[in-house]
């Protein structure tokens, strides 16, 4: 009984141990300024500042069928659109006392004109074949303009003739062939940039901006300015903890501080949900199945 107990508070110990990425909501901001500053896609605050904490606007609850006049609609609600009367001018005043009308979701079919067709809210819409279309995967959209505006929590990225294409061309429309796909550590061009892509972390090394499973021996893992390193024939991601002084830590100055308190290398509590990228995750959870094996087996044998 002992035995299997303290296996059940080991093993909740090892899952523990894992990354997780949280949201940020209204709730969990404790800054008042930092409460207002939260935008919708109108650029309206989401969160209202109550006594002493941070809450999500009552407003922003409802469904759209609870907003009753146009200025509430749309400007106080999320992913609606007004369909009546439309106030000229967009005065405020007067557009809070039209009701003539009612207050429905938006869909990217509502968009007439590949000028309109924008993704909002959730949504993320793209003009194909004359019409607004959602979309819901990279590889779908047809324009750059789709791509680049996606609101998928993975991030898009236009190649043009094989290249991503620069922001300042980001308008451009003649080209021999376009391709709208995730956005990956390789797509990352400098060495300022190569951070993260999509929650995994990249490296600026030999390969330019890559991951360090990318590099397949021993020679090419170590070359990498001590940011990866060899372990079981496989090159992996150094993590913070693994640094031992502060000269070491700096190696990683956008993922990892020196905390001259703890005298330890540790995780940048200023960004520390970018650290629960994909190739973390994989590598730990492993490591963690194979201790907990481990575990069982000394448990049932002993």
């Amino acid at each position: 009984m002992l035995n299997t107990l303290l296996l059940f508070v080991l093993i909740l110990n090892l899952w523990g141990q894992t990354c997780s990425v949280n949201q940020i909501t209204c709730e969990s901001i404790s800054d008042n300024n930092l409460c207002y500053q939260m935008k919708d896609s109108n650029n309206n605050p989401v969160c209202e500042w109550n006594t002493d904490k941070c809450e999500k606007s009552m407003l922003y609850n409802l469904p759209c069928s609870k907003y009753t006049n146009e200025y509430f609609c749309i400007y106080k609600s999320y992913g609606c659109r007004w369909d009546g009367t439309i106030t000229s001018n967009y005065e405020y005043e007067l557009m809070k006392t039209n009701v003539n009308g009612k207050c429905i979701e938006q869909k990217c079919e509502d968009s007439t004109s590949e000028y309109d067709c924008q993704s909002f809210g959730q949504l993320s819409c793209d003009w194909q074949d004359d019409h607004c279309v959602q979309v819901t995967k990279c590889k779908d959209f047809q324009t750059v303009k789709g791509c680049r505006n996606t609101r998928f929590k993975e991030r898009c990225i236009a190649l043009v003739n094989g290249h991503v294409l620069p922001i300042s061309q980001r308008d451009a429309t003649i080209f021999d062939s376009f391709e709208c796909v995730v956005l990956e550590c390789k797509h990352k061009e400098s060495e300022y940039e190569c951070t993260f892509a999509n929650g995994v972390q990249c490296i600026w090394g030999t390969k330019g901006c890559s991951v360090c499973a990318s590099y397949l021996t021993y020679e090419s893992c170590t070359q990498n300015k001590g940011l990866c390193m060899w372990n079981q024939n496989q090159c992996q991601n150094i993590e913070c903890q693994q640094y031992q002084n502060p000269s070491l830590c700096k190696l990683k100055t956008e993922q990892c501080e020196w905390n001259s308190l703890k005298m330890r290398c540790q995780l940048n509590s200023t960004q520390s949900n970018n650290h629960c990228y994909s190739e973390y995750l994989e590598q730990q959870n492993l490591a963690q199945i194979i201790q907990i094996i481990f575990i069982v087996i000394f448990i049932l044998i002993g």
